[in-house]
């Protein structure tokens, strides 16, 4: 007996839909190894640079 899968694979596919793997650490956006991932060195895995940032306080200094 054959079963369709729960979801396509293929994002071509009109009805495509990505396998959410978690959660942005900072945001809690859902992330999808479809899209661009950030990590950082604890395995944390963030939606985009300035989350990943905003996460470890990183901030720029203009003067020391």
């Amino acid at each position: 007996m054959m079963t369709e899968p729960l979801f396509s694979k293929s994002p071509r596919d009109p009805d495509y839909v990505p396998e959410i793997i978690g959660r942005c650490e900072r945001c809690g956006e859902e992330l999808s190894l479809d899209w661009e991932l950030w990590r950082d060195d604890d395995d944390n895995l963030f939606c985009c640079q300035d989350c990943a940032i905003q996460y470890h306080g990183i901030e720029e200094v203009d003067d020391i």
